[in-house]
């Protein structure tokens, strides 16, 4: 991929993004607002095509650069990382699956007018497993079809500007026989089927909503098994971009205990603070050090796959699966440690120094997006037939 911009331009486009999203960080939280005026501004710096090729206007940037920008967008506003790094999933997505032609239409017009996409995967009669869908796509005739879909959870849905959508083919197929179709806004009705009451991730507005409309069959981004899709792609991207947005927001507090500790003498010279510091540390670069590496095996994945060599999805999910849970369960615990550190008047109080409490009650959900268990359950089948790890 044709990097348009270097990594350090970049970078420092998103260290001056978070510095402003840091000052309506705490409003975004208390009132539960989604962070329309932070979106607006991501748009303003032509950074939404950031994961597209820069063929079709995008900036370009591989994975890791993508990685850095969402955590350092993290440590400013949890939400509106998670947001930007779910938009960079389903972008990533269709660059790597549309023909040439409806790439050149949709990626160019996304980078051009710099979209928001919002994902909906979600439905009220299934579990959590994406790679199945009971709606379904309802053919008028062979070039149009219309769609009525429901999901319980839409990060950032009613602000969204098109949707990457889960549907199966027809309401005769499977409903592991799925499609993604791209549904620009103004070609369907929206409407918010309920409120976003959580304790964390308030920002992003995972709101319940009905998605309506008649479209064509050049919005069906792809008809490759939706199995390899989810696994190769959506997943990968998805949790890569997870773990980011937690790691930026979780890095951010330890630097700011460690502040804190600094301007205490009886911490400063305490043992145990020092110890726990050490641990929370450990915690931290243990996520980081993984995402690294998962990055890297996944970027040789992808690799081998535009070479047509073999490459083992199987484990692949595994270590995209191990980074998911490793972030969410490192990165609490990391907290915790912090939040013992820092006292009652800093860890678990609302202030005006460190976003400690808030950070906690979002990072709680990181453990039950994609529940871990079944991420555990799903890797220890696949263990049993791929046991190899002298290699």
């Amino acid at each position: 991929m044709k990097v348009l911009y270097k990594e350090n331009e970049i970078l420092a486009k998103a260290k001056e993004l978070s510095k402003s999203f840091e000052k309506n960080a705490s409003t975004i939280d208390l009132k539960g607002l989604f962070p329309s005026d932070n979106i607006k501004l991501l748009k303003s710096k032509k950074v939404m095509g950031l994961v597209v090729p820069s063929i079709y206007g995008g900036l370009g940037a591989e994975i890791r650069t993508v990685s850095k920008f969402v955590q350092i967008l993290g440590s400013g506003c949890l939400s509106t990382s998670m947001v930007f790094g779910m938009h960079c999933q389903q972008l990533f997505t269709i660059a790597n699956l549309c023909n040439k032609e409806l790439a050149n239409k949709l990626l160019t017009e996304i980078c051009l007018n710099q979209i928001y996409t919002a994902s909906v995967t979600s439905e009220y009669n299934k579990d959590t497993n994406l790679l199945t869908s009971c709606s379904y796509v309802n053919w008028i005739d062979e070039d149009r079809f219309t769609i009525n879909r429901n999901a319980p959870v839409v990060t950032g849905g009613e602000f969204a500007d098109s949707y990457l959508i889960t549907l199966k083919k027809s309401s005769e197929d499977l409903d592991s026989d799925v499609v993604l179709v791209y549904a620009p806004r103004d070609k369907v009705k929206v409407e918010v089927k309920g409120q976003w009451e959580s304790m964390g991730m308030r920002g992003t507005q995972s709101i319940p909503m009905a998605i309506t409309g008649k479209l064509s069959r050049d919005n069906i981004i792809s008809e490759e098994r939706f199995s390899d899709i989810a696994n190769k792609y959506m997943i990968p991207i998805g949790h890569i971009m997870w773990a980011s947005s937690w790691l930026g927001a979780v890095k951010n507090i330890f630097q700011k205990s460690v502040k804190l500790i600094r301007k205490n003498t009886v911490k400063l010279k305490s043992d145990l603070t020092i110890h726990e510091l050490a641990e929370a540390r450990l915690l931290i670069e243990t996520v980081d050090t993984y995402l690294e590496a998962t990055i890297t095996k996944y970027n040789k994945a992808i690799y081998s796959l535009e070479a047509n060599e073999y490459s083992d999805w199987n484990l692949m999910s595994v270590h995209i699966n191990n980074l998911k849970i490793l972030a969410s369960e490192n990165l609490i615990k990391a907290l915790e440690i912090l939040m013992n550190i820092c006292g009652l008047n800093f860890g678990y109080l609302l202030n005006k120094e460190i976003p400690l409490e808030r950070t906690f009650r979002d990072l709680k959900s990181s453990t039950l997006m994609f529940n871990n268990d079944k991420l555990k359950g799903i890797n220890g089948k696949i263990s049993l037939f791929k046991s190899t790890l002298l290699e």
